[in-house]
């Protein structure tokens, strides 16, 4: 009789899996482009503009021109080695595949602290583990091309040390620097930080907690202080645009608090969220009880808290959706710690119906619950075609045929190695276009495009509805099959009417050559 395969077979076979699911997805994605890759979201190649530009002296997305576009302080300066090599637009899938897989290692590992006395051989860790990446959309977050699978890993090494500390355990060396590097990937990394170290803390660890914190403190006072010198706001544009706290925070502080009350709402709209935030809650309430009265349960008492926290301040002051990612850490954070916190009754659960049952009531629980970013998952190769249909065609039009400045609302592979200036009506790459945007100033599409000299003007027409100037004149569109949230018609513009002709000229040459699922529509004039 063959013995049960021991731990580490396990592992290897994440890996294994893995790697297999992101080779089948990547040759799914070129098969549906015709041959090219491309990510499930236009952002990335902001990211990638920027890390450009920052090889070649500037902080933003035109040269000699600073701007803030990029809500992760040290992502797209990881970029920067390969700025000038043919690896350089890989390289977020690279990093990403690799953050992923070790993503599943590290929770089968925080899995194997409070599992192992009824998963002897690891197979229901092995399996849940698949089933909890799945579930929350980790595979299609490496598609996105952004920080947030490192963010997500980085959120998993920070709750296994501490696990191993409510435990019982001593804070490892790896701890401190993970907490000071959330922050630094993603803002929303200080919700994480901040609640583990007052955690660690509480345990006696207070001097390395204050360290840690002090070093996060002046890491991100350092680098707004590096955009107040550029002469930009202390938080990034990109931040501003998005985050409806930090604009409020940074307009009125007055006026934060009412925002974040429409944030609770807003956020709490998620079911999943709300699910995960009502849960932790409880469960924390219920384990302080049982602690009052003298049950031994502080160690999950402490884990189930910092969920808790983690996903109050998730509601408070986070974001949701836009491709199921920004939510995505808190979640992991709060149904990890649940899962470890809740081996007990699960353990329980085995012995009534059988291991293979309750993993099975388990896993089936889990992709339910959070089937919304299961589907995000499954979409990633009509995500990456929608993306290749409209923006990769928008950058050859801009810089193979048009070959001149351009404005534009959806800012990324347009601009990514365009020699020529690119003016972002959307406000990520322009403070004044942010600031003339969000405050509705009349007349100030006119006021971003004419002093540029700007020909054209590629945008989505009716986020613009009454704003667009009378002097602008239609020459066509671009119309594609588009899935996600974004308009699947592209209208293009000229300026002006001496622009006309030229505009008119590079559409009609750029018609016969665009990709099949794209479509270009002159309109006569």
């Amino acid at each position: 009789m063959r013995s049960a395969p021991r731990q580490f077979d396990y592992r290897l076979n994440l890996v294994a899996a893995a790697l297999a699911a992101f080779a089948v997805a990547c040759g799914l994605i070129v098969r549906a482009t015709g041959g090219a890759f491309g990510y499930t979201l236009d952002d990335p190649y902001i990211h990638l503009r920027l890390s450009e530009m920052v090889s070649h002296g500037t902080y933003g997305i035109n040269l000699g021109e600073s701007a803030s576009p990029s809500s992760s302080i040290i992502w797209p300066l990881g970029l920067v080695p390969f700025a000038r090599t043919g690896l350089h637009e890989y390289v977020p899938l690279l990093i990403n595949i690799g953050a992923t897989t070790a993503s599943l290692l590290v929770l089968f590992e925080i899995l194997s602290c409070t599992w192992t006395a009824f998963d002897r051989s690891g197979a229901a860790r092995f399996v849940l583990t698949l089933v909890v990446a799945l579930s929350l959309n980790w595979f299609g977050l490496a598609f996105t091309g952004m920080e947030h699978s490192v963010h997500v890993l980085l959120t998993l090494v920070a709750l296994l040390g501490l696990v191993r500390v409510a435990y019982g355990g001593q804070p490892r060396w790896w701890l401190w620097p993970t907490l000071a590097l959330g922050p630094l990937v993603r803002y929303e990394g200080l919700a994480v930080s901040a609640v583990v170290l007052v955690a660690l803390a509480t345990r006696g660890h207070v001097r390395r907690a204050l360290q840690t914190g002090i070093v996060i403190l002046v890491a991100v006072m350092g680098f707004s202080l590096f955009l107040r010198s550029q002469g930009l706001p202390a938080l990034p544009s990109s931040v501003l645009v998005k985050s409806g706290t930090a604009y409020a925070g940074a307009l009125r502080p007055g006026d934060l608090l009412h925002s974040v009350v429409d944030n609770v709402s807003s956020t709490l709209s998620t079911r999943p969220v709300a699910l995960l935030w009502v849960v932790a809650l409880v469960a924390s309430a219920s384990l302080l009880i049982a602690t009052r009265r003298g049950h031994r349960v502080q160690g999950e008492l402490l884990v189930t808290a910092c969920a808790a926290a983690v996903m109050c301040v998730h509601v408070a002051f986070g974001q949701n959706g836009w491709h199921e990612r920004y939510e995505i850490y808190a979640l992991t954070f709060t149904a990890t710690a649940l899962l470890v916190v809740g081996s007990r009754p699960i353990e329980a659960l085995s012995r009534h119906i059988g291991t293979r049952a309750a993993l099975g009531t388990l896993s089936v629980a889990l992709l339910l619950v959070f089937s919304r970013y299961v589907d995000t998952t499954l979409s990633v190769v009509t995500s990456a075609r929608s993306i290749y249909d409209q923006q990769h065609q928008m950058h050859v039009f801009v810089v193979d045929y048009l070959q001149t400045p351009v404005a534009v609302n959806d800012l990324g592979e347009v601009s990514y190695r365009n020699p020529y200036y690119v003016v972002d009506l959307g406000g990520l790459a322009s403070e004044t276009a942010r600031i003339k945007r969000q405050s509705n100033q009349p007349r100030w599409m006119e006021q971003l495009v004419d002093p540029r000299r700007v020909p054209a003007a590629l945008i989505y027409a009716p986020l613009f509805e009454g704003q667009v100037p009378d002097s602008w004149v239609r020459i066509g569109t671009l119309d594609s099959d588009y899935q996600l949230s974004n308009d699947p018609t592209v209208t293009v513009y000229a300026t002006s009417p001496e622009n006309v002709a030229r505009v008119r000229t590079a559409l009609t040459a750029f018609a016969p050559d665009v990709k099949a699922h794209t479509t270009v529509h002159l309109i006569d004039g």
